[in-house]
């Protein structure tokens, strides 16, 4: 406390006036309850200690925060009101003005507050299995957890591989609050064999629209193995001659010619090897310009389903083409060939067709002409003798 003269002079001589000026050794200070955390959105508050009262306290903080300014009516001690703001490794400053009961004061506070890390989303991806068929679908569990202490929104996810087909059953999510989780399933289908780096990036926004991304990395052994296969294939064969015979004129004998053709039969089972089912299986067996289709349907995963294809040609070699779906809905197939070896051979001639001209039918032509030459010459023979009896 402090007694304060002032002086006026005037012609008629000085005016003097004493008054008593109060002066605070202790002007009110301001403090952050909590460290602030790099890279989060901290949400703590603001306190406000004075050693008196003081009134229409208002006080600004000189970056972006939520409220963008505080105002009170009084403080007596210490007071707390909530700030948010977006965590940085810097000084925060803020504008105070206040009322003391005598003065009015204003002036600009720096603060610079413990630091430390910011919380992240976590993202843990359950790889089921280190090693995949070709054109398998693995289901691959990701989850992302929220360890920040606000809610954040508008999460995007991202998948790519080098080798292979990425699908995920949702690539958003709308909002994730603190301390909550979600899950979604990445679907890979491996097109090419060897090592494959899966890549996941998730961005998302904080509470002050600031936009995060992360990204995370799995590897999966490709083996140059499809996940449909076929095997135990059997090819029973049986080699036919078919014969014909074709009449050659009345007197000539019959002509017989034979042609050959192949009559065989494909079995065998197809295997799925892979972890994920076998949509709409088609069996093809190609032999020469004959293609003939066996439908088994779906093959769930770790199983087989047999076929059994027979087919007619000349050919000497038989293709046989799997062809399938996947989870995903890609179609895929394999194609595998097959020399052929007979191990039957069979003649099928037709019941041979007799000439007009038999020997049994020769000696009833050449009595039926002996009978009518006869008949003939009888008749003759009378009507010579009946014009001799007449003359």
């Amino acid at each position: 406390m402090h007694n304060v003269e002032v002086a006026f002079y005037t012609e008629s001589g000085a005016v003097r006036s004493y008054f008593t000026l109060f002066v605070e050794e202790r002007m009110p200070e301001l403090s952050l309850s909590k460290n602030v955390k790099i890279g989060e959105v901290n949400s703590l508050s603001l306190i406000i200690s004075s050693p008196v009262e003081i009134e229409n306290v208002v006080i600004d903080p000189l970056f972006e925060s939520e409220p963008d300014k505080i105002v009170l009516s009084s403080v007596s001690g210490t007071a707390e009101v909530p700030i948010r703001f977006y965590g940085e490794q810097c000084d925060y400053e803020f504008r105070i003005s206040f009322y003391s009961g005598n003065n009015y004061h204003s002036y600009s506070v720096k603060l610079t507050p413990a630091f430390q890390d910011g919380n992240d989303l976590v993202v843990n991806v359950s790889v089921p299995q280190t090693s995949a068929f070709l054109y398998d679908v693995v289901d691959i569990p990701v989850t992302i957890s929220n360890l920040r202490d606000e809610a954040v929104n508008n999460i995007k996810i991202l998948a790519s591989s080098n080798n292979g087909i990425t699908l995920l059953s949702s690539d958003e999510i709308a909002k994730l609050e603190s301390g909550y989780s979600s899950k979604v399933t990445l679907f890979y289908s491996p097109e090419k064999s060897g090592k494959d780096e899966i890549t996941l990036i998730i961005s998302y926004r904080d509470e002050f629209g600031n936009e995060v991304e992360l990204n995370k990395s799995i590897t999966i052994n490709v083996q140059n193995i499809p996940a449909v296969d076929v095997s135990g294939v059997e090819i029973e064969t049986k080699s036919v001659s078919v014969g014909s015979v074709q009449p050659r004129g009345m007197l000539g004998p019959p002509t017989s010619s034979t042609t050959s053709r192949l009559e065989i039969t494909v079995s065998g089972d197809v295997v799925n090897r892979g972890s994920s089912y076998a949509k709409n299986v088609i069996v093809y067996l190609d032999f020469g310009n004959d293609r003939e289709e066996y439908f088994i349907g779906e093959i769930e995963p770790s199983d087989s389903d047999s076929f059994s294809i027979p087919a007619s040609g000349s050919e000497r070699s038989a293709t046989v083409v799997v062809e399938w779906t996947n989870e995903i809905g890609e179609v895929h197939s394999i194609t595998k060939s097959y020399e052929l070896n007979p191990i039957e051979t069979a003649t099928e001639m037709p019941p041979r067709q007799q000439g007009i001209v038999t020997p049994t039918n020769l000696v009833i032509v050449t009595a039926v002409t002996a009978i009518g030459v006869f008949a003939i010459y009888r008749k003759r023979r009378k009507r010579k003798n009946e014009g001799s009896r007449t003359g």
